[in-house]
């Protein structure tokens, strides 16, 4: 807490070792994962789907054009009656390859087909990379801020750069894994129903989730602790804030030392900006620099005595 009282350390002033892994973060990485997961199945076949129909555009330029050059070269030793309609063919299909390209080009087939490829990549890329933290025991993952924060800017650069899916491509996904209903049990003597667990679909496969099932219910035991946690959560605040105010003044202590004079608080945030939040090193420091200012005036004032 500060002079007045207010406490200056919050979820979002905390830097992110002091925050530690919940269930309620890991589903947050699960869904997110099992989303990925998805759109590199359908970037994938998109990728394939267009790679096909890339090849049927640019295989028969590409004999066309070919034979179109040879018989352009044998052309002198053609017969001179069939010459004019040797000519006129060739000009067809000329004309014919001609069109094929400028209509792959307009449907942009072969930027699409490498977006898709590089999305599938992307994807895949994403998802192993949770899967792999969320492999991890909790003390061995990075700190839970640091990796929501950086894989929700990556979800989000992935979901903006990515072309647009086909909607045959998304009905194929849904024919291929349907949506799993619950196992009902053999006996029927049993009530109990086994559900399986259903990965996180993305909402172009129409899976559509209301937003009342993402917001944070406590649990029963929860909401019975909720004082004690409080204090827990205080306690460790104070301790934290201690630890910084002990870290702050040692620096500044030996800053005096050798340069015999107060450091000024750009110095201070130079030095100390990455150990702590800073907000909290901003309060800190005009604490600790009032501190040094009365010191000084009491000084000053006994001198004079």
């Amino acid at each position: 807490m500060d002079e007045d009282g207010h406490n200056i350390i919050t979820n979002e002033t905390m830097s992110f070792k002091e925050q530690e892994w919940k269930n309620e973060h890991e589903t947050i990485l699960v869904e997110w994962a099992d989303k990925a997961m998805c759109y590199r199945w359908l970037h994938a076949r998109s990728h394939q789907s267009y790679s096909k129909t890339n090849a049927w555009f640019t295989i028969p330029v590409i004999i066309m054009s070919t034979l179109t050059g040879t018989a352009n070269f044998a052309q002198d030793r053609f017969p001179e009656d069939i010459k004019p309609m040797a000519q006129m063919g060739i000009g067809a299909v000329n004309l014919f390859a001609g069109i094929l390209t400028t209509i792959a080009q307009f449907l942009k087939i072969g930027e699409l087909n490498e977006a898709h490829r590089v999305s599938s990549i992307a994807w895949d890329k994403f998802y192993r990379n949770i899967k792999v933290e969320l492999a991890k025991s909790r003390e061995e993952r990075m700190h839970v801020g640091h990796m929501l924060k950086m894989c929700k800017e990556e979800f989000d650069r992935l979901m903006e750069t990515s072309p647009s899916i086909n909607e045959t491509i998304i009905k194929l996904f849904n024919t291929t894994f349907p949506t799993r209903e619950p196992l009902k049990s053999q006996d029927p003597n049993e009530a109990c129903i086994r559900e399986p667990s259903e990965i996180k679909r993305p909402e172009i496969c129409d899976s559509l989730v209301s937003t009342a099932d993402f917001v944070f219910i406590p649990k029963p035991e929860e909401k019975s602790t909720t004082p004690m946690m409080l204090n827990l959560v205080k306690n460790n605040q104070k301790r934290i804030m201690e630890t910084y105010e002990k870290e702050v003044k040692e620096w500044c202590d030996k800053f005096i030392a050798k340069h015999n004079r107060t450091p000024l608080e750009s110095e201070i945030i130079d030095n100390l900006q990455d150990k702590m939040n800073l907000e909290i090193l901003k309060k800190i420091i005009n604490k600790i620099l009032d501190s040094y200012e009365k010191e000084k005036t009491i000084e000053s004032v006994e001198n004079m005595v």
